[in-house]
């Protein structure tokens, strides 16, 4: 695995840096549908704002094959953020952190893109850990801001999986395409219909994208939020306590997913939706939000964002 570099950002290239992504939030938004676009607009924007991360992430994918960063003192809490709240979507506070750090991704994987040696480059999506949680809970999330795999000149989108540290319990990351082999097409069905509540919200568990696979419709997955979901009916009922059950199932498969300790992170590839390859434990992970660039070959270098 690549060592990884560690760049402290001082508190003045910290802000630079908010205004840089808050910049790119009012000029075109947090989803830009052409994602090239985005990632060059983001890309651009630390250039201007933040020239010295720019520099840095730039010698970093120009020297490795295999870029790995570790940005420090970039917390993502909302109070980093307020100055810049006027500029994003009203009564939105929960989502400043997950907006801007897609923003944040886009650009790092844009300086990447553009200085990267000869190799195949693979953009993780960006990954917040909330780890400071009231109740002291696991908190696991997936992003979904692309909901199928995308390969475009070799490259091939991924997302992240992290855990909250400090939890002696075991997390099952699983392949969701097995865990629904297991199922029957009514149960299958159920899954797809909002048949299922979380905080009086309904929703459907599962969609189906072109490609013919499943992905959650979730834009933040947490097991233990699906193990405390409730279905509309007995049907909805079994149907998801059988999902859960074939989730645990694949996850303990050594080829299918594997399990996670608290404090790992694991890579997952979008076009085989959550079906776990290899990771590196994350330390420190009060706050941090998480990016990585995966090689071709087997490594898994990542870049840490606290």
């Amino acid at each position: 695995m690549a060592s990884i570099t560690p760049i402290e950002l001082s508190d003045a290239e910290r802000d630079a840096l908010y205004d840089a992504l808050a910049e790119v939030k009012t000029k075109h938004g947090s989803l830009i549908p052409d994602q090239d676009a985005m990632s060059h607009a983001a890309a651009e924007a630390i250039k201007t704002h933040c020239p010295s991360l720019y520099d840095a992430v730039a010698k970093v994918a120009s020297e490795q094959s295999a870029p790995a960063l570790h940005l420090r003192n970039i917390p993502m809490a909302d109070k980093e953020l307020s100055s810049h709240r006027r500029q994003l979507r009203p009564n939105a506070v929960t989502n400043l952190p997950s907006q801007l750090r897609h923003i944040l991704a886009m650009g790092l994987r844009g300086i990447v893109d553009e200085h990267a040696v000869d190799y195949e480059v693979k953009p993780v999506v960006v990954q917040e850990i909330r780890s400071d949680k009231p109740h002291g809970g696991r908190d696991m999330h997936v992003d979904h801001h692309e909901a199928s795999a995308r390969r475009d000149g070799g490259r091939q989108r991924f997302i992240t999986v992290a855990c909250k540290e400090g939890s002696d319990e075991r997390t099952l990351v699983a392949d969701l395409d097995g865990a629904l082999a297991q199922l029957n097409d009514d149960q299958i069905a159920q899954l797809q219909e909002p048949n299922f509540r979380l905080i009086n919200r309904p929703f459907a568990l599962i969609q189906q994208r072109d490609d013919g696979h499943y992905c959650l419709n979730l834009d933040e997955i947490n097991m233990e939020a699906i193990r405390n979901l409730r279905g509309v009916d007995d049907a909805a009922s079994q149907a998801l306590a059988d999902f859960i059950s074939a989730l645990e199932r694949v996850a303990k498969q050594p080829e299918n997913g594997v399990q996670l300790q608290a404090g790992e992170m694991l890579l997952l590839d979008q076009s085989r939706a959550l079906h776990a390859t290899t990771g590196h434990t994350l330390e420190n992970v009060r706050g941090i939000t998480h990016v990585a660039f995966k090689a071709g070959d087997e490594r898994n270098p990542g870049a840490m964002i606290s």
